[in-house]
């Protein structure tokens, strides 16, 4: 039976927690959720808190019954925490003073009709078992890194060289379904927005002249839920769009959805669209792949939608998502190739590759790691950020291009899962280094460039 997610809300649902008091559910509520085969489906969801001070709590299972005025039996729920792409989490412990989200699958029984079937309160049950809490995150074992919040950050896109927007939620999802805040560099503060400045871009005229919830050209069938799996993407710094259709074909056009449309790859149904990285010279690179331990294949294009690169067939695979050159003609690549491993310049529509430097093949990252973030000082002064496991931690490390010397900076607060993910954003200036993480240690952190060895004062780009 669905009903409304506004008529519960304005009944005010009562939400309980029992019989463990350490675990307190929070904010809990029933939204309409549609699955990836575009299934609608009731969920209870909300936030578990740990407020024991010494236990943590694995394996959580978590249970619902729904009541209605009658104080009957009218439903239930039974599900797990999840993280922000709605995926159960087992094996994570809540820790001491901690939050995550839940969800509930919520059945209510048939024999209830009318306002029989109409829900007052849940009482909410979390069991699991107790473990010994982790040692807390000290920032102070790392240098020059500032941590700006914990939760599952898969966005950022720097405003200004001290400003930087940045979005919560699941990397799978359009950045109109993330929770953004602005951050202030210099004083070290966030406020939450309403949304991310672009979403006014997004309206139903754009969406119907861009044609991405096209879903069949013969009878011109339109399928909405296509919009949230397309990567429509504003362009930063530019009045251009991107975005991939229902047969994962990739175009670019105006902010209104259809003026100077262009098609810029096509037969890429295959592969699974993972995000854009854009450059200040008006190119982009686009990065496929599927699950953990994949290649991950590559194109590069400039924002008119006119291919840089070969086609993906033809562009060599990497370990790593790859970094970008300004000018898109050049990828930072990781793999093994004519038996050396290391990071690698790869021509994007050549056959050239120069090694950069050579990596013991048990320190070679996958493609959950972050892409090497490339900042051009001036013509003679090029620096490649490479976040990378050494000795099963992650480090930062800096390659100067000019002077073909790699430096490791610092250790960082990465703790990345095969199912978890982290990417990495320069500002504009070359200063500072955005980092972050979904998953089980997720974050966002802040790397002040300037205090390490490798860089000089910041300079404008060339």
């Amino acid at each position: 039976m669905n009903l409304p997610t506004l008529l519960f809300a304005l009944l005010g649902v009562l939400a309980l927690l029992q019989p463990a008091k350490s675990l307190e559910a929070l904010d809990v509520r029933v939204e309409t959720r549609t699955d990836v085969y575009g299934v609608e489906q009731q969920s209870i969801v909300g936030r578990l808190r740990n407020n024991a001070a010494d236990t943590a709590y694995d394996s959580l299972t978590i249970f619902a019954e729904v009541y209605n005025a009658a104080d009957e039996v009218i439903g239930e729920g039974f599900g797990y925490r999840v993280n922000a792409c709605g995926a159960a989490v087992l094996d994570d412990p809540l820790q001491p003073g901690e939050e995550a989200d839940f969800a509930l699958t919520l059945e209510l029984y048939p024999e209830f009709e009318g306002d029989a079937a109409i829900p007052a309160r849940f009482e909410v049950a979390a069991e699991g078992a107790s473990t010994t809490p982790e040692d807390p995150l000290n920032m102070a074992d790392y240098t020059g890194i500032t941590q700006i919040t914990t939760e599952e950050v898969v966005s950022v896109d720097w405003r200004a060289s001290d400003v930087l927007l940045y979005g919560v939620g699941c990397d799978e999802n359009i950045f109109t379904r993330h929770e953004w805040w602005r951050y202030d560099v210099n004083r070290r503060r966030a406020a939450a927005l309403d949304a991310h400045p672009d979403a006014t871009f997004l309206t139903d005229q754009v969406i119907a002249a861009s044609r991405v919830n096209l879903a069949s050209e013969i009878d011109l069938t339109q399928d909405e839920t296509l919009i949230e799996r397309s990567f429509f993407t504003f362009i930063p710094d530019t009045t251009r769009a991107v975005w991939q259709n229902y047969k994962h074909d990739l175009y670019t056009a105006e902010r209104d959805g259809s003026t100077g449309r262009r098609e810029v790859h096509t037969y890429l149904h295959q592969y699974s669209l993972r995000g854009f990285i854009f450059t200040p010279e008006r190119n982009f690179l686009a990065y496929y792949f599927g699950a953990y331990g994949e290649p991950v294949r590559w194109i590069t294009a400039n924002v008119n939608g006119q291919l840089v690169s070969n086609v993906v067939t033809v562009t060599p695979q990497s370990n790593t998502v790859p970094g970008v050159q300004y000018d898109g003609r050049r990828a930072i690549i990781s793999g093994t190739i004519n038996g050396v491993t290391g990071y690698y310049f790869a021509e994007a529509r050549g056959a050239q590759r120069e090694l950069l430097f050579e990596i013991a093949p048990e320190e070679l990252a996958g493609n959950h790691y972050p892409a090497p973030a490339y900042f051009r000082r001036d013509q003679n002064t090029r620096f490649i950020y490479i976040i990378r496991p050494i000795e099963g931690r992650a480090v930062l490390q800096c390659y100067h291009y000019e002077g073909r010397t790699l430096t490791t900076l610092t250790e960082l607060p990465l703790q990345l899962a095969t199912d978890e993910r982290a990417w990495s954003w320069i500002s504009p200036d070359g200063r500072w280094l955005a980092i972050s993480a979904n998953g089980r240690h997720s974050g966002l952190w802040l790397a002040d460039l300037a205090s390490y060895a490798c860089i000089a004062a910041p300079e404008e780009n060339a």
